[in-house]
């Protein structure tokens, strides 16, 4: 298991863009500008071509917890996709349920 990281998906406008960052970084010292956070939490990486394993674990500071896709958004970020901020919210579950 690698490195404990910690992250904070933001909504903006119709996008996503996550915010990986060390562990000593307090989650809410975390902005980004118009962003609003939607899910934080803690993952790893794994050993065999980095995958991504998002932990059991929410973010205290700012009452947030993961969504279950946010290995898939990390994974992308994390592989330089750079066009992660482009992934759509109507693909994020999360909000479609939000929407109903």
């Amino acid at each position: 298991m690698g490195t404990v990281k910690k992250y904070v998906i933001f909504k903006v406008q119709d996008l996503l863009h996550p915010v990986i960052f060390p562990e000593h970084v307090t989650h809410s010292a975390v902005k980004l500008q118009y962003g609003t956070p939607i899910s934080a939490g803690f993952f790893t990486t794994g050993e065999i071509f980095g995958s991504v394993m998002v932990l059991p674990m929410e973010s205290i500071s700012l009452n947030l917890g993961p969504h279950k896709d946010d290995e898939k958004v990390l994974q992308a970020a994390m592989n330089g996709d750079s066009n992660i901020a482009k992934y759509l919210i109507g693909n994020y579950d999360y909000f479609k349920k939000l929407e109903q």
